[in-house]
């Protein structure tokens, strides 16, 4: 929603982040290889991973709605009214409209998607096994590769490749990792490996965060870097302390 309705990069060639995807796998005015990829990136870094960590950091939530029918009415307005906004804004900033067609069947592949959200069953992702079968720097080292691997080959834009070729390696990348973590990850005794697999996923923008600084020019980009850090130890450190108390307490009742 953001990136096709509101900014529109979906459709823009010369959307400032682009680089060789302006013209890689873009194909009827879509930036094929870059939406592909950016949609496999929010759904994990802007969806997938917040939610995951407000599981570990505060785990008497996970089965509680923070927000009322009515809040959780109230910030759908507000992010439809952003939305519009912002897509009224990028227009009138940029030298860029989008195609008529295309741009109005993102709206209609939005709200297919949300249909088909609402029937898809909720353990459809769930993990296969009762215990974790891999130790968490296994899971570490997956997170880091899931984000890494796809990074690196969507902004090489692999021309060699005919483009429909790398969105599917994009997408079999993607969904190995998925069935790793159904199989590896395991349904209770969990947490810990959980958060190594979430500090494997912004572990490449840790190490990023000094080479931007250095090299860029974009300070304070270290010192982010760093509460990061500090913050991915606090998260696994709240994740051990979890599973220490479940596990006393699942001993205290046998």
């Amino acid at each position: 929603i953001e990136e096709g309705i509101a900014v529109k990069s979906f459709f823009d060639p010369a959307w400032v982040d682009l680089g060789a995807l302006g013209e890689y796998g873009r194909l009827f005015e879509v930036n094929w290889v870059w939406s592909v990829w950016l949609t496999i990136f929010h759904s994990m870094i802007s969806i997938s991973l917040p939610i995951l960590m407000l599981g570990l950091w505060y785990p008497r939530l996970r089965n509680e709605s923070i927000l009322t029918k009515g809040q959780f009415r109230l910030v759908g307005y507000l992010f439809v009214i952003d939305i519009a906004f912002c897509a009224f804004l990028f227009i009138s900033i940029q030298d860029y409209v989008p195609p008529l067609i295309q741009y109005s069947l993102s709206f209609v592949i939005v709200y297919l998607l949300i249909q088909l959200a609402r029937r898809v069953p909720k353990d459809i992702v769930s993990a296969r096994h009762h215990m974790p079968s891999w130790g968490p720097m296994k899971f570490l080292a997956l997170g880091f590769l899931t984000l890494t691997g796809s990074f690196i080959f969507a902004s090489s834009a692999p021309e060699p490749l005919p483009f429909p070729l790398a969105i599917l390696v994009l997408m079999v990348m993607s969904a190995g990792s998925l069935l790793l973590l159904q199989h590896k990850l395991g349904a209770t005794g969990n947490s810990v490996h959980k958060a190594y697999f979430a500090v494997g996923v912004i572990l490449l923008f840790i190490l990023l965060g000094p080479i931007h600084e250095v090299f860029n020019g974009m300070l304070g980009m270290s010192v982010v870097s760093i509460g990061f850090a500090v913050f991915s130890l606090m998260l696994i450190g709240r994740a051990r302390s979890y599973e220490s108390a479940a596990k006393g307490q699942v001993l205290s009742q046998a």
